[in-house]
């Protein structure tokens, strides 16, 4: 979920991101801002874990623009190209 600029996660998300890319899975993560999407690898947010900031009931949140790499779809959103992304890459 995203509120401004945090994008929120349960720690059990973070988890999952975890085990998932350990087992070489592909893992994305899309969160709309405004009129974008905005679409991240798991290994991203991964990467800077330890700027993860705990907040109330076992989450944790993130500036969004200290994730490396995010893929920016404005409107009008190409889904085929988000497809390819997903999908294909």
């Amino acid at each position: 979920m995203m509120k401004g600029n945090y994008l929120y996660f349960r720690t059990s998300q973070i988890s999952f991101f975890s085990r998932r890319c350990k087992e070489k899975g592909r893992v994305f993560v899309l969160a709309r801002k405004d009129n974008d999407i905005i679409v991240f690898r798991a290994e991203s947010v991964l990467a800077v874990a330890e700027l993860l900031e705990p907040v109330k009931d076992g989450a944790c949140k993130i500036q969004w623009a200290l994730i490396p790499d995010p893929h920016v779809f404005s409107k009008p959103w190409r889904w085929q190209n988000i497809a390819d992304l997903i999908f294909k890459s």
